[in-house]
C-alpha cells in the first residue's frame, strides 16, 4: 500500500526538478563582472526609457530627469 504513494513522491520530486532546471536555463543570464557591462558614465545621455512609478501610472524617465538635476543611481545586486 505505500509503494503506490512512493512513486507517485518519486515521481512529483523528478517532475519538480526538471521544471526548476528548465526554468533556470532559461532565465536571462547576468554579466559574471562588473568589468564586463556597459555602464551609463557620467555625462552620457540616459536611453528614452518608459517605467511605472509607485502609483502603477507609465513615466517618461527623461521627462523626469527634465524636471530637475538629477542623480541616478543603478544597482545590479550579486557581486
Amino acid at each position: 500500500m505505500h509503494r503506490p504513494f512512493s512513486i507517485r513522491v518519486a515521481a512529483l520530486l523528478i517532475l519538480l526538478c526538471c521544471q526548476s532546471w528548465v526554468l533556470a536555463e532559461s532565465a536571462p543570464q547576468a554579466a559574471p563582472s562588473a568589468g564586463e557591462i556597459c555602464p551609463i558614465l557620467v555625462g552620457q545621455t540616459v536611453p528614452a526609457l518608459e517605467v511605472l512609478d509607485l502609483d502603477s501610472t507609465r513615466v517618461l524617465l527623461n521627462d523626469s530627469f527634465a524636471a530637475a538635476p538629477t542623480v541616478l543611481v543603478i544597482y545590479r545586486g550579486g557581486w
